[in-house]
């Protein structure tokens, strides 16, 4: 990495110099430089002082590095996120050596964290609405296969806590701005004129947090629990789904069954899954 293309000619002589003490050679033709100029990829080709030279990558090519694609500005290939999360949810529903609870504790372990890190590194603008409640309808309809819930299960109870007998899945609608959240909270400490002046860390986190409904907790832990709550609440309040779920918050020790069923074979956890949402059916006798 060099402030200018002069600057990374003499590197690039520097370190043929080096490697040609130890018997090895730099292949100009099989190198790519990447020129950026006023924050944008441009196209300009590095001479070498043999007369060999290095192409530099255009405007339109992409880059991966760390993980994120960008060309002169970072890309969210929501097809591929869709379709790597669509496989995965697959795999877990169809497999036939776990048990629903376990099912459950894997989504939120393993399935979810890997959606995690494309959000932090794409920027909230590029993060659109419809596609992330897309994805949650995804979830949803994986978890409804898993625990056998039925269709017109209410949308709250997938995210109400679990100590309240929710699932506690991550919304992933609310996950991509808690994460911008807590990423701008903690830039905006950081006392960089390189940084302040690509970013603006403070009006990053207000929109986030507008578009949450405006939360008064202070971090990603206590924004996320607040919203979980909200969610709780709204379950409670429904006319029949809701009824008598708020004794459900009166002791939360009771719930631990629904991430661990704790006795109960699969079929009994399942039931209890649905007889807390007064989703069971009825026999009808007499």
């Amino acid at each position: 990495v060099t402030n200018s293309p002069e600057s990374a000619v003499a590197m690039v002589d520097l370190v043929k110099g080096l490697f040609g003490t130890v018997g090895m050679v730099v292949n100009p033709s099989k190198s790519e430089a990447i020129v950026v100029k006023n924050g944008r990829l441009i196209s300009e080709n590095l001479v070498l002082s043999d007369g060999s030279t290095i192409t530099s990558i255009g405007p339109n090519d992409q880059i991966r590095y760390l993980g994120v694609t960008f060309n002169d500005q970072i890309v969210f290939d929501k097809r591929k996120f869709a379709t790597a999360l669509e496989k995965d949810l697959k795999n877990l529903v169809t497999s036939p050596l776990l048990r629903g609870d376990q099912k459950l504790n894997i989504l939120n372990q393993f399935v979810y964290p890997k959606l995690v890190y494309p959000m932090q590194t794409t920027p909230v603008d590029l993060l659109e609405s419809a596609f992330l409640d897309r994805v949650d309808m995804l979830v949803r309809q994986a978890v409804r296969e898993i625990c056998s819930l039925p269709s017109d299960t209410p949308i709250p109870v997938y995210y109400a806590p679990r100590r309240y007998r929710g699932l506690g899945l991550m919304r992933v609608s609310w996950e991509a701005l808690i994460q911008h959240v807590s990423i701008a909270s903690r830039l905006s400490h950081i006392n960089d004129a390189h940084l302040a002046a690509v970013r603006d860390t403070t009006e990053e986190e207000r929109v986030c947090r507008a578009k949450l409904g405006n939360p008064a907790g202070q971090n990603g832990r206590a924004i996320r629990a607040q919203l979980r709550e909200s969610e709780f609440q709204k379950w409670t309040g429904l006319v029949q789904r809701g009824i008598g779920a708020r004794w459900y918050k009166e002791c939360p020790q009771v719930n631990s069954w629904v991430s661990r069923k704790e006795g109960l074979s699969s079929s009994e956890w399942t039931n209890a899954l649905k007889a807390s949402m007064n989703s069971m059916a009825n026999r009808a006798t007499g």
